[in-house]
């Protein structure tokens, strides 16, 4: 058990195995940094599924009631990596009718921590999302309980692969895993399939999920002694402390955001069939608020292909196509105006005047006047010398 265990671990984090959400839906990555949130779930029994499958009723005023109240953190230290932390409280009720050891008897207490990380792988076509969570119990159950049983009691490690996508407005998402659990029980095979509907900000959806014991339980020749527990504390049902149990159930889920970072969970659900395990009706309410950095749409991949014309040299992001800007702004938007283009001054070519060509001949007295000229300067000259 030891080296199996030691052994799982180191493969899964080597994978990045990452945690299960509080109720299962498509997961989404479109924010980072943190997420807080606060959950109320009850589970309502007086039936057990026997070995073969059978519907049994428990016992005539026997009874198992249990309030879970988890809350815890989530941080998303990338757009595609995040860590997760849990603390759960309980309230458990059981009431028997026996004459020795029956009555009602009452537990409440903070019973289990919690803590996974979680990374998303996206592809083409579909999103893959490897998960892997510890819980370790704050008290353990054993054959000297003498209190209402609130969890399993045990430490439990759990790997599993999630796969999810969209056709239209449609969500499909599932997963399978592998789950150890310690003290000598069974080993698990956890299982999911959903589909959902996204309207405006809302998703309806429901799945079928349950868990299958692959191993068996270190008690199998002798039950005997587990079912005399819980016929003692837990009114028969064997929600827990069962051995080599197995279910199948179904539950309607109902997503809606009341603002950007409000968003409530609602479940409801019953177990369909099952082997040594309680059947019962189960639902919840989670509140989650989101404190981190919105980083795109909350649907994974865009719904429609958009088509580029050849040679276009560019491409339109899907998610941006019913963008509109927003003009009903308090500022005053002609701050953002591009300035006027500067005004282009019209060049008026002015004509050339063309110089004439034409020579005009001096006449006989301009000429005589200038020979006058020059005879008397020579005659200076020779004056002076």
């Amino acid at each position: 058990m030891k080296y199996r265990s030691f052994f799982i671990c180191i493969v899964l984090f080597l994978f990045q195995v990452a945690a299960e959400a509080k109720i299962y839906g498509p997961k989404r990555y479109d924010s980072v940094g943190l997420l807080t949130y606060v959950s109320t779930d009850f589970y309502s029994t007086n039936e057990n599924f026997d070995s073969n499958s059978s519907v049994a009723g428990l016992n005539s005023g026997h009874s198992y009631l249990l309030i879970d109240i988890p809350f815890g953190i989530r941080y998303a230290i990338a757009p595609l990596w995040s860590f997760e932390a849990e603390l759960k409280a309980s309230y458990a009720q059981s009431k028997s009718s026996d004459v020795f050891t029956g009555g009602e008897r009452t537990n409440s207490e903070i019973n289990e921590a919690r803590f996974s990380t979680d990374m998303l792988v996206e592809t083409n076509g579909f999103d893959l999302i490897p998960e892997f969570e510890v819980i370790f119990p704050l008290k353990k159950n054993s054959a000297s309980t003498d209190t209402v049983m609130i969890n399993e009691g045990v430490q439990q490690m759990t790997g599993k692969l999630h796969l999810q996508t969209e056709f239209g407005q449609s969500d499909f998402f599932s997963y399978i895993g592998y789950q150890i659990r310690d003290s000598g029980r069974s080993d698990l095979v956890p299982w999911s399939v959903g589909m959902g509907w996204n309207r405006q900000g809302s998703l309806l959806g429901f799945r079928v999920f349950g868990f299958q014991s692959i191993s068996d339980d270190t008690d199998k020749a002798n039950p005997f002694t587990r079912e005399a527990l819980n016929n003692k504390v837990n009114g028969g049902s064997l929600k827990f402390y069962s051995v080599n149990p197995s279910v199948i159930s179904t539950e309607a889920l109902w997503f809606f955001k009341l603002q950007k970072q409000w968003q409530f969970q609602f479940n409801l659900g019953l177990d369909l069939a099952g082997q040594r395990y309680s059947k019962g009706l189960f639902g919840g309410l989670n509140l989650v608020l989101d404190w981190g950095e919105k980083q795109r749409s909350l649907r994974q991949r865009p719904r429609k292909e958009i088509q580029q014309p050849q040679g276009s040299g560019f491409a339109i992001e899907p998610e941006t196509i019913d963008f509109k800007e927003d003009t009903n702004e308090s500022s005053d938007q002609n701050y953002f105006k591009p300035p006027p283009a500067p005004r282009v001054r019209e060049l008026r070519s002015t004509p050339i005047r063309k110089k004439s060509r034409t020579r005009v001949s001096p006449s006989d007295q301009q000429i005589q006047e200038q020979m006058d000229d020059v005879e008397m300067q020579i005659e200076l000259k020779r004056k002076k010398k």
